[in-house]
């Protein structure tokens, strides 16, 4: 019985010091892979930004090409033409929606000030009458 629990005793120690250095040796391969991140990190995201601005650009031209294709040679003017109408439309639209809300918003204030000066004449006016008709009844 007692070679069983010294057996025993050795298994376990053996075991702990297993254990304790596969946790040691996790610890130093998770520090490299750390290290490794930290410094090719940066390097790998500006590199992959690179590729992807260059496939953007690719993509870019491709969807020219395939734009210039698909509009037939007596057309391609016409369209360029009406493309600029657009445009200008577009923004004569938008200069007339901000120069209207310019006006909306002084005619607001002005309507405000006038209703204000209206209420208060006409609060003198319904105390006059008021005064009035007291004067009388003395």
């Amino acid at each position: 019985m007692r070679w069983a629990r010294g057996r025993l005793d050795r298994l376990r120690r053996q075991y702990l010091e297993v254990i304790h250095e596969a946790e040691h040796l996790g610890e130093e391969r998770l520090d490299e892979l750390r290290h490794l991140v930290d410094h090719l990190g940066p390097s790998l995201k500006s590199l992959v930004d690179e590729r992807l601005q260059a496939l953007q650009t690719k993509l870019d031209e491709i969807n020219r090409r395939l734009a210039e294709e698909a509009i037939p040679d007596e057309r391609r003017s016409s369209v360029g033409h009406l493309a600029l109408e657009k445009k200008a439309a577009s923004a004569v639209r938008k200069a007339s929606s901000v120069v209207g809300a310019g006006r909306r918003k002084s005619t607001a204030e002005s309507g405000r000030a006038s209703k204000s000066v209206a209420k208060s004449a006409a609060g003198k006016k319904k105390r006059t009458p008021a005064k009035s008709s007291e004067s009388d009844a003395s």
